[in-house]
């Protein structure tokens, strides 16, 4: 704990020196963070995004920091701040579903993978997200809706075929589950 002090120490001393240097409050708001210090880290993450509103990333990591201190309705109105002014996006939402997982609102996070496959609607990966998030529901027909929308668009993808033995295993189609495994490592 002394090293993360020192470290501290020296990085608000260099911040005094050039205060509008963001990687100084880049280290310093990781080492806050390192030391359990979130109140202050997200201090830092104010500075920061007033010396560069225009980037998201220090948006993200401010919400993040909402996350850690539970303050999930915090952290849900940095999201839509982060949405409102860089649009919507594969990592916000992902963001979002796991502090509404983390919230034990699983009908939430249900509905920002749901968004993401409709701004994508062929994307196999999104699509792959939504039928596993079914699997793991057990709601077995609504996955498999998804994983044809994959076949469609994705046939010799090896994940799909991965999550198809799954699906067939958990089904009870042992026979197929067998042959998506052979299509999958073929």
């Amino acid at each position: 704990m002394g090293d993360l002090k020192k470290g501290r120490e020296l990085a608000s001393e260099a911040i005094k020196l050039n205060p509008n240097q963001e990687w100084y409050r880049i280290l310093l708001s990781e080492l806050y963070k390192a030391s359990g210090m979130y109140k202050e880290a997200t201090r830092e993450f104010e500075n920061l995004i007033r010396l560069s509103p225009a980037n998201s990333e220090y948006y993200f990591q401010w919400a993040e920091l909402f996350h850690y201190m539970k303050k999930y309705d915090d952290a849900l109105k940095e999201y839509d701040r982060i949405e409102k002014n860089f649009g919507f996006s594969e990592s916000l939402a992902l963001a979002r579903e796991e502090l509404w997982l983390q919230k034990g609102d699983e009908n939430k996070a249900l509905e920002e993978i749901q968004k993401l496959v409709t701004a994508y609607p062929n994307e196999p990966r999104y699509l792959g997200i939504l039928a596993e998030t079914y699997m793991n529901r057990q709601n077995y027909t609504e996955a498999w809706k998804y994983y044809q929308k994959m076949m469609e668009s994705d046939s010799t993808n090896g994940l799909l075929h991965l999550s198809l033995a799954e699906y067939y295993r958990l089904t009870r189609d042992y026979e197929k589950s067998f042959s998506e495994l052979k299509k999958a490592f073929a």
